[in-house]
């Protein structure tokens, strides 16, 4: 079903996805995607864009009709989630990188956490609470920053935490200039993810991206909006479908 990616002057589209087992206690199966991100890297220029997909962007799953999409994954499975999104993007997806909550923790303990700044404290009665200013996280706190939706813009606000995050990560990630060190770090994060991306190319594509700066890479949220909906009716973000087909 993943197709083979080799050239490297071509972009290697890779689908994170973060889903929420571990959420409900003793819960089996497909869960939902938390989190969904497009990784589109072009291995020869030293670039990529990662496109955040909010978790309420509404989408029809063939069989199931109107859903959010973040439903895909819990029906279908990685592969429901990967064609839903090669539909709303057009690109061809090359693989996936799947991690739930405790293989999460366990990646941000191997690269040895982060520095992050707040601007605001994070209180959520369902996650965790994080104060405001410099904050070290580890995974147990990085958890709680990248879970909470107990934002003024709920889920798009979880967004740009998210981006931050990230950044972080990669600048811990690129001041290993060394490369035996980065493939140590690699070597004991790769461990905990769920991937269709073999060892040796996520090492390969380590020592060829080696020298990428986080400025090269740009972060983007779906084009559309998130209107009230009617009583009684459910949530959707709404694609700017013209946006979204300029973006891809």
């Amino acid at each position: 079903r993943i197709s083979k990616w080799i050239d490297p002057s071509k972009n290697l589209n890779v689908l994170i996805i973060g889903i929420d087992r571990g959420s409900v206690p003793g819960e089996e199966g497909y869960t939902r995607s938390d989190v969904m991100i497009i990784a589109s890297v072009n291995v020869e220029k030293k670039k990529a864009v990662l496109v955040s997909i909010p978790r309420d962007t509404r989408v029809t799953i063939p069989g199931y009709g109107t859903e959010k999409i973040n439903a895909a994954h819990s029906l279908k499975g990685p592969a429901g989630a990967i064609d839903i999104v090669e539909e709303i993007s057009g690109l061809e997806i090359n693989g996936y990188a799947e991690v739930d909550f405790e293989a999460f923790k366990n990646i941000v303990d191997a690269v040895g956490g982060v520095i992050l700044h707040l601007e605001y404290p994070i209180l959520d009665p369902k996650v965790g609470s994080l104060p405001k200013g410099d904050v070290f996280l580890n995974g147990e706190s990085a958890l709680i920053l990248v879970r909470s939706r107990n934002l003024p813009r709920g889920d798009l606000d979880r967004i740009e935490n998210q981006k931050k995050f990230l950044t972080a990560m990669m600048k811990k990630v690129v001041e290993v200039r060394d490369l035996q060190s980065l493939l140590r770090v690699l070597d004991a994060a790769v461990k905990y993810l769920d991937t269709t991306l073999e060892p040796d190319l996520i090492f390969t594509l380590a020592e060829a991206l080696q020298g990428m700066k986080v400025e090269d890479v740009e972060f983007v949220t779906l084009p559309g909006d998130d209107p009230v909906p009617a009583a009684g009716q459910p949530w959707y973000y709404i694609l700017d479908k013209g946006e979204t087909a300029r973006l891809f």
